[in-house]
């Protein structure tokens, strides 16, 4: 027994041994097997966070008139497969009437009134992260002043091409239109004025050569277009039509209608009538002559730079008006006449000079004003190139106003050529007082002078006739109106 008991303890301590030792061995063969898989197969990285989206908003700030002004503002929206956005007012989906509206395209269009306070937040909300979002402030104003549209430095420069730069200094210019003049307009903002503009093409005014001898007549308006011409077109010699400009007309009142009469006679334009040259300034007039010269140009064949020039009724700085007219003219070409008022000379009994107000005797007046009694390097050069080069020298003659006076026609002209040795002379200027409508004195008038040039001997060569009747369209539109139609044909046979 006691054998027995000695190997079963023994046997039992033996398998606790082994038991021991396999699971020492186990432990370890796990945590080996563990550790290779570990080495062989790691576990994947979780994935990037999402790119946040951004939105951006231009222009960033504004400022605008209340009442409805615009202003356009345009959405960028990156990192995002849906670049959509909807606007915001202030936190308001499409504005509202106190802050001003914006619509789904971005426009704002400010509120009736100024704000309070005046500075509004527009806001751009991404639609596929409504989280993210981009603003833009805008400042609401009182409604701005008005700005008036200016011409810039293209108006009234003489161009050979269309204008296409300087051509507003304020505004913004409309199309050019036109070839030569041409136009265009220089529109104001904030219910300013449109300025309206002009360029002529350049080159020489010279007009036609106007033959001799000249029949010549006046047209005081030009209200009968179609009659007026047709009259023209009556006469048996192509005549010359002296056309007066009405102060304050635009010269291109005038270009339609000369392009009309030209095709029926020749033009002279009467730049400043007598009775208006008191109304002008030397700088107002040197304006207007610049303007007529460059609108109408060579439609004009003789541009009359001064009517009537001694008469008392003309007012002060008469000669320097007409060396202003002269230069608007003779500086691009054009053919100048210069109208002298006849009253008879100082010697004659019957004469009606009016010497008030700086009227004199004609020869008088031209004595004073181009310096005649001066030796000639003493003279002004501006008078002195007039007298030297003016086209023509004519006479304005109303002989029912100095009923008592008898011109010696060969003698005046013969001076007045002496004086001015380039120009040719005439008459610019023949009527009566008031029109009479076909009256014997009318009739004797006109066979008196319209004949002048065939009947009267010792005029100078360079005399061209001229006579200029006053009251043409009076009384001879529509050709027949009176008498004179006829006494007309008549007298230039």
């Amino acid at each position: 027994m006691g054998l027995l008991v000695d190997l079963s303890t023994a046997v039992h301590s033996c398998c606790a041994r082994s038991q021991a030792a396999i699971a020492i061995l186990a432990t370890l063969a796990l945590a080996a097997l563990l550790a290779g898989c570990g080495s062989s197969s790691a576990l994947p990285p979780p994935p990037p966070a999402p790119t946040p989206v951004q939105v951006k908003v231009a222009p960033a700030t504004a400022s605008v008139a209340a009442g409805g002004a615009a202003v356009a503002f345009a959405a960028e929206v990156q990192n995002a497969t849906n670049a959509g956005v909807t606007w915001q007012v202030n936190g308001a989906a499409g504005g509202n009437v106190t802050y001003g509206i914006i619509s789904p395209s971005g426009s704002y269009s400010s509120p009736a009134s100024v704000p309070s306070p005046p500075t509004v937040t527009v806001s751009a909300v991404s639609v596929q992260d409504p989280s993210r979002s981009a603003t833009a402030q805008v400042t609401v104003l009182s409604a701005l002043p008005p700005v008036n549209g200016s011409c810039g430095t293209a108006n009234g420069v003489p161009v050979s091409i269309a204008p296409s730069t300087n051509l507003c200094s304020v505004g913004s210019p409309s199309p050019v239109s036109g070839t030569g003049p041409w136009t265009w307009n220089c529109a104001g903002s904030n219910a300013g004025s449109t300025a309206s503009c002009a360029a002529n093409l350049s080159g020489p005014i010279t007009g036609r050569a106007v033959p001799a001898p000249i029949y010549g007549v006046t047209l005081d308006s030009l209200g009968n277009l179609s009659a007026e011409l047709n009259s023209l077109q009556q006469m048996v010699h192509r005549p010359t039509a002296r056309i007066v400009f009405d102060a304050g007309q635009p010269a291109s009142a005038y270009l339609a209608p000369i392009q009309q009469l030209r095709t029926g006679s020749y033009i002279m334009g009467e730049l400043a009538d007598s009775s208006y040259m008191p109304g002008y300034t030397v700088a107002s007039i040197a304006s207007w002559a610049q303007s007529y010269a460059q609108t109408l140009g060579n439609n004009v064949d003789i541009w009359e730079i001064g009517n009537e020039v001694n008469g008392d009724w003309l007012g002060a700085a008469t000669m320097a008006k007409v060396e202003a007219m002269y230069d608007a003219v003779a500086s691009q070409g054009g053919i100048t006449a210069l109208t002298f008022y006849y009253e008879g000379e100082p010697s004659d009994p019957g004469n009606c000079i009016a010497a008030t107000n700086g009227g004199n005797d004609m020869f008088t007046w031209i004595n004073q004003n181009f310096q005649l009694n001066v030796a000639m390097p003493q003279r002004s050069a501006e008078t002195e190139q007039i007298r030297q080069n003016l086209g023509y020298v004519l006479v304005s003659w109303y002989p029912d106003q100095c009923p008592g006076e008898d011109p010696d026609w060969p003698l005046v002209y013969t001076q007045l050529a002496a004086i001015f040795p380039n120009a040719r002379v005439g008459f610019g200027e023949l009527g009566t007082a008031n029109p009479q409508n076909g009256s014997a004195y009318e009739v004797a008038e006109i066979n008196q002078y319209y004949p002048l040039a065939k009947a009267l001997p010792g005029l100078p060569p360079n005399y061209i006739g001229g006579y200029f009747w006053w009251y043409f369209a009076e009384e001879m539109v529509p050709w027949g109106t009176t008498v004179l139609s006829s006494t007309l044909n008549s007298a230039i046979q």
